[in-house]
């Protein structure tokens, strides 16, 4: 089902950060609020995208957005990024829809994570 990818996920493994940033909190918020600052923009680009039903540039906006995730422990949000650059030959506009509404929801719950963890 749709959901089972969100229900079973890790939301944000901020353990990755963490070795990155040398555990040092403040350096980990910054970053993690500059991921999702950018996610959120990416997103709404990524919408308008499959609006004009741009299949190449969904793929390669879904390409973009994958790294800066996995980089984060966003692993979960870098797997629906990478259902997307599966759309590069053209696609279902609803299937796209639907994994578009899953990272929304996703990063909703990445960002309650995030300042739950991190506040």
């Amino acid at each position: 089902s749709s959901t089972s990818l969100m229900d079973h996920a890790v939301v944000m493994d901020l353990s990755v950060l963490g070795k990155m940033m040398g555990h040092d909190p403040v350096k980990i918020r910054k970053f993690s609020l500059k991921f999702l600052q950018s996610a959120h923009a990416g997103l709404d680009e990524i919408r308008q995208t499959l609006q004009q039903e741009n299949w190449t540039q969904l793929a390669a906006l879904g390409h973009r957005h994958k790294s800066p995730a996995r980089t984060v422990g966003a692993n979960s949000y870098a797997d629906l990024c990478m259902l997307l650059e599966s759309f590069r030959q053209g696609g279902d506009a609803g299937q796209a829809h639907r994994i578009i509404v899953q990272m929304e929801e996703l990063l909703q719950r990445i960002e309650n994570e995030i300042n739950r963890d991190i506040s």
